[in-house]
């Protein structure tokens, strides 16, 4: 991947065994943040750890890819609105019909196949920005209200 390209790795798997998988494959110096088991109070189903990803990242979910294999990562990336690209294997692919691109290998995975991807959450955006401006209301004047949230992850 181009080096301008955000990549993080969550993995519900513990730290350990993570760096020791990617170590062993050369795969480690790919990816700059690595989310795993310790990092988030709940795991999958729960999209706790790939939205700490995206956080980490600098990227709302909505600008992100989720690369899986998996439902449980499929279905969670798309409750908090990522793209979603299923990795078959060796399972049926009807298997992860939730995701937006079902490929069978990551060598049918193309940047071409990516950048659709984008196009497509382009057309939502769009469509929504004009359905919010024929729904908005004159503004009227509110009480400030500030919040603070300070997050320890």
């Amino acid at each position: 991947l181009p080096s301008q390209v955000p990549v993080a790795l969550a993995c519900s798997a513990p730290e350990t065994r993570v760096m020791e998988s990617l170590e062993a494959m050369g795969l480690l110096d790919f990816f700059p943040v690595i989310v795993c088991a310790e990092d988030v109070a709940r795991g999958r189903p729960d999209p706790d750890g790939i939205l700490y990803a995206a956080q980490q990242i600098e990227r709302p979910p909505i600008r992100c890819v989720l690369i899986g294999n998996g439902n449980a990562s499929v279905e969670a990336a798309r409750d908090v609105g990522m793209a979603v690209v299923g990795v078959a294997g060796r399972t049926p692919a009807y298997d992860l019909t939730a995701a937006d691109l079902v490929v069978r290998s990551l060598d049918e995975l193309s940047f071409m196949n990516l950048k659709h991807l984008f196009r497509e959450e382009q057309k939502v955006s769009f469509e929504l920005e004009e359905e919010l401006e024929l729904e908005s209301e004159p503004e009227q004047a509110r009480p400030q209200v500030q919040t603070l949230v300070q997050d320890r992850w």
